[in-house]
């Protein structure tokens, strides 16, 4: 098949969601103002420093290189404006349907709601990187298209990460745009890092490498637009998991099914290894949300066990919290690490020395799934805001209301931990692309630098979440260049060090970014599972459970709900970000290595 074929389907296919949102959302009007006020300024702060660092640092950076970077952070930009414009067109239609038929109305607008913003934000990312690719390798024939493709990523999940921290970006509430930015950029990072392995025209993989990573992007986004049509019977909660399962049984078939029509004899020996190393990615999905839903769900006893803490007060619910969030978090440690020993494996058995490249695909897999697996991440803030309603709604409309927020805060509990897995697992994908070049694949614990930079970097994602959560609840009354400032600086110097640290020692940035990535899935899980927990736990107790609302153990879990909110929310997910930066600005920058 042309190469160019997938990146056409690309197009058209990740073309269908924006498309679709942005009709649905054609008259509702979104406040910009407090983007262009204060996220806009920093974006454009950190796109001239890294520009004017790529054009001293790397030949061959200026045009293209330069171009790439701020088409990156402009897919971001688009991605969150139409997140956020059809995401408030679902609330005001969840809210209404609320009114009119309860929480079975409202539970239907708010779940087809996210589905369709889920699909829009994924297909940003799928059109993005396949245009980008059609561009640098075809149209332009650029000489090193994997380079600039790399810089496409940097711009991309740099601005998702200064979105992600801003308090107003396009919307009143940010939490409307922090689940879409965060998709796009796994979404676009997976698919640079599988790309660029794939464009190194390593010779035990074949020049169909480059595209084939699209093509399971199509799969995966076709397989979330079937089930999201087709699977709409039952509570939105257990719909949003069928989807999830069903659309990643298909998207491991098809990627089984489009690695034998890719590949042939003359590129792998074993094609199949690659349609099984895709496989493995997709099935993380699933496993994580099962892990989550075990420990966030009241539906399970680690939940119910918080909920009966909370008749002593609030400091044993929070250490149960803690208890049962470091358990899940070590187990999501152990099925991360297993899928990418399974990928590994089958890579090799593809062809020899395609270990790497299968890892990358089992990251492309994880991603191509998230439309749909990790939907409930942006069905929460749906469903909390559509049942925030008024003083004069009768008591029935209250109950529904009640009913669709406790929904959407289990579903949102469960996406959040598929979210970090993905996130962590496309960073993991990002370091391995970085080998390429650089020899990263390897690394020699006997050396004193690269011990040395796995501490430092083990110590990072600790450091960033304490930074997160203890400044998450500041004032919102700041001048413009204090916010610039605020975004700038933790953007720039997770860009800076990793390619300091290359320039220096190459070893001491393996480590270091070695340790930071597997550090940051135990941190960024650990908080979003206790978050998550104590959420829910609070939600039982306020259905009448163990005194209900105004009671002992409703003041206990409410407190430790608060502390809670701003870790799952906030800190959790812009860990992982965070990650994605770091790994993201070794590959654009690996050149000057």
């Amino acid at each position: 098949m042309d190469p160019t074929t997938w990146a056409w389907i690309g197009v058209v296919v990740g073309g269908i969601g924006p498309v679709a949102a942005v009709y649905r959302s054609r008259s509702v009007a979104t406040n910009s103002s407090g983007l262009a006020r204060s996220t806009l300024p920093a974006v454009l702060a950190f796109l001239a420093a890294a520009m004017a660092s790529g054009f001293v640092m790397l030949d061959g950076w200026w045009p293209w290189g330069t171009v790439s970077l701020v088409v990156g952070a402009i897919v971001t930009g688009l991605t969150s404006w139409v997140g956020a414009r059809c995401t408030v067109a679902t609330e005001v239609r969840a809210a209404a349907a609320i009114t009119r038929r309860g929480d079975r109305g409202g539970g239907v607008a708010a779940r087809d709601g996210a589905t369709l913003v889920s699909l829009a934000v994924a297909g940003c990312g799928l059109a993005g990187v396949s245009l980008a690719y059609l561009a640098l390798a075809h149209w332009l024939e650029v000489d090193d298209p994997a380079a600039v493709l790399a810089g496409f990523g940097l711009g991309t999940v740099a601005t998702a990460l200064m979105l992600r921290m801003t308090d107003v970006p396009l919307a009143i509430d940010h939490r409307r745009v922090g689940p879409s930015v965060d998709l796009v950029a796994y979404t676009v990072l997976a698919l640079v890092a599988a790309m660029t392995i794939g464009l190194g025209g390593e010779s035990e993989i074949g020049g169909s490498a480059s595209v084939f990573p699209l093509g399971v992007m199509v799969v995966g986004f076709a397989a979330s637009i079937l089930t999201g049509l087709t699977v709409r019977l039952g509570n939105p909660v257990s719909i949003l998991r069928r989807r999830g399962y069903l659309a990643a049984i298909a998207t491991a078939v098809g990627g089984v099914t489009l690695a034998l029509v890719t590949f042939d004899s003359a590129d792998l020996a074993r094609p199949i290894g690659m349609g099984l190393a895709v496989a493995a990615g997709v099935a993380l999905g699933p496993a994580l949300g099962l892990i989550g839903e075990l420990f966030t769900s009241d539906h399970w006893r680690p939940v119910k066990r918080i909920a009966t803490r909370s008749k002593s007060g609030p400091g044993p619910v929070v250490l149960a919290g803690i208890g049962d969030a470091t358990r899940a978090s070590s187990l999501m440690l152990v099925v991360v690490a297993a899928v990418m020993v399974a990928a590994y494996r089958a890579g090799e058995l593809a062809a020899s020395g395609g270990g790497r490249y299968g890892m990358a695909m089992a990251a492309v897999g994880v991603a191509s799934t998230l439309s749909s697996s990790a939907a409930g991440s942006l069905f929460a803030p749906i469903a909390r805001a559509a049942g925030r309603i008024g003083d004069s709604a009768s008591e029935m409309q209250r109950e529904a209301a009640e009913a669709l927020a406790a929904a959407g805060s289990a579903s949102g509990s469960v996406a959040s931990v598929v979210n970090v897995g993905a996130g962590v697992a496309t960073a993991f994908a990002l370091l391995l692309a970085i080998g390429t070049t650089t020899g990263f694949g390897s690394a020699d614990l006997g050396d004193g630098g690269v011990l040395l930079g796995l501490v430092v970097g083990a110590s990072i994602p600790l450091f960033a979440g304490g930074a997160i959560a203890g400044t998450s609840h500041r004032s919102e009354e700041r001048g413009m260049w204090t916010e610039v400032l605020r975004l700038v600086v933790p953007v720039s110097v997770a860009t800076a060090i990793p390619v300091a640290l290359g320039i220096g020692d190459v070893g001491v940035l393996r480590g270091f970014v070695t340790g930071a990535v597997g550090a940051g899935l135990g941190v960024a899980g650990f908080v979003v599972i206790a978050g998550g927990a104590w959420d829910n736990a609070r939600r039982l107790v306020e259905t009448g459970a163990y005194g209900g609302p105004g009671s002992r153990a409703h003041r206990a879990v409410v407190a430790a709900d608060s502390i809670g909110e701003p870790l799952r929310e906030i800190a959790g997910p812009t860990i992982v970000t965070l990650l994605a930066v770091m790994t993201a600005a070794a590959l654009a920058f690996k050149g000057a290595f």
